[in-house]
């Protein structure tokens, strides 16, 4: 399979970085960090399905976390050598399932808040409908129907970030959240 992801690269210099990004943003949520060490790292930093300039999934509603991983392994395999992995959040979800899969290729890695909600069916016995229930209980963020809403964005973005900021981003912030809401779902 080839790696279908819009792919940035940054530095001309040292090892390779390969950087996975958070839910809701793209590969330039990783700039800043590689325009500070850009003299000693080189970096590759794709945007996921349907995120930044990256084609959506062509699943839609039925998009699971497992197309990312394949994109990511593709990546990885069309390296030449292997990569320090870093991930943020869904990134760091996304590059432990990828590195299950090409060991080899992981030079090092690190992650900032993997999640695992995309890998659960349970939490400890428990559903995962239920678990999310216990901060949802008005059903919203499973709610097909409801996915990429207005009030579906603002329980998604309060849950993770806390209550309110949703009301404090601004229209331009909100904006490109909208465009990957089937995603978030």
């Amino acid at each position: 399979m080839s790696c279908r992801l819009h792919v940035h690269r940054w530095g001309t210099n040292g090892p390779l970085v390969l950087c996975l990004h958070s839910s809701g943003l793209s590969g330039f949520q990783w700039k800043r960090l590689a325009d500070k060490v850009a003299g000693d790292f080189r970096f590759v930093v794709p945007d996921f399905l349907g995120c930044g300039q990256s084609p959506p999934s062509p699943h839609g509603l039925d998009f699971r976390y497992g197309e990312d991983v394949e994109q990511v392994v593709a990546l990885l395999d069309a390296l030449a050598e292997p990569v320090i992995l870093l991930g943020h959040s869904y990134g760091g979800f996304i590059g432990l399932k990828s590195a299950l899969q090409r060991p080899q290729q992981i030079r090092a890695m690190a992650f900032y808040e993997p999640v695992m909600w995309g890998g659960l069916a349970s939490y400890r016995g428990v559903a995962i409908g239920e678990v999310v229930s216990r901060f949802d209980p008005e059903g919203y963020l499973l709610n097909r129907e409801l996915a990429g809403t207005e009030t579906w964005m603002e329980r998604f973005i309060d849950y993770w970030n806390g209550p309110g900021s949703w009301s404090a981003m601004s229209v331009p912030q909100r904006r490109p959240m909208f465009a990957i809401g089937e995603k978030l779902y």
